[in-house]
């Protein structure tokens, strides 16, 4: 995967300081990670949205800290939102070694379109959107892509154990994890609640550390 450029500065305020940061048009953040003590960072907020929107993000980064004499092969780990403004309020970044392997999760690219689909007789339904996998850095790979026209009945389904994966890449899921399936067209709600119930995983909403941590400070 292709290394992309970010810009940093080293962050001096903690606490409820970064509040400030953020009012006048940075996201507080902080690298951490193995050969590196946690160093707190700003970044602008326009630079991070021209950064994503570029669909980088997801893979390797070239983080340039000012004041730093090389930039720091890194990860986006997290990425913490306000809940209602979905505002990005903190970004987490662990340094990584070429030689280690780790794990991260990406998403699932559906690609190809399902003959039973096609004609109308069936409804495709996705189970995994994403995937943790386990790797070295610099066999990331952008997304997982799962073929639909492999789904040519009422029925079918592409689990975990279908994929064709990249080489050196392995998903940490249970074989048997759905991906996609296809359910009959006009099939009863509660069947195709029942289906998707089945892969459901419940969502938990906590506080983040960053919140945590500005409540410290008062």
């Amino acid at each position: 995967m292709e290394q992309m450029k970010l810009e940093a500065e080293p962050r001096p305020v903690v606490g409820k300081k970064v509040r400030r940061l953020r009012a006048e048009g940075w996201i507080p953040a902080i690298l951490y990670g193995k050969g590196v003590d946690p160093m707190p960072l700003k970044i602008k907020a326009a630079t991070w949205r021209r950064f994503t929107t570029a669909g980088a993000g997801r893979g390797l980064i070239e983080l340039h800290v000012q004041g730093q004499p090389k930039p720091y092969l890194a990860l986006v780990r997290e990425v913490q939102r306000d809940p209602i403004t979905r505002q990005v309020w903190h970004v987490d970044f662990q340094q990584v070694s070429m030689t280690e392997t780790l794990r991260l999760e990406v998403p699932v690219t559906v690609v190809g379109a399902s003959p039973v689909v096609e004609r109308g007789d069936g409804v495709l339904l996705t189970g995994l959107t994403h995937l943790e996998v386990e790797c070295l850095p610099s066999a990331i790979p952008s997304s997982i892509e799962v073929d639909a026209s492999a789904l040519k009945a009422i029925g079918d389904s592409i689990t975990v154990a279908d994929l064709a994966l990249p080489e050196g890449v392995k998903v940490i899921a249970d074989a048997d994890e759905m991906i996609l399936t296809v359910v009959p067209a006009g099939a009863p709600e509660e069947e195709v609640e029942e289906v998707a119930k089945a892969e459901a995983e419940p969502e938990v909403i906590r506080k983040g550390k960053v919140a945590e941590e500005e409540e410290a400070e008062e």
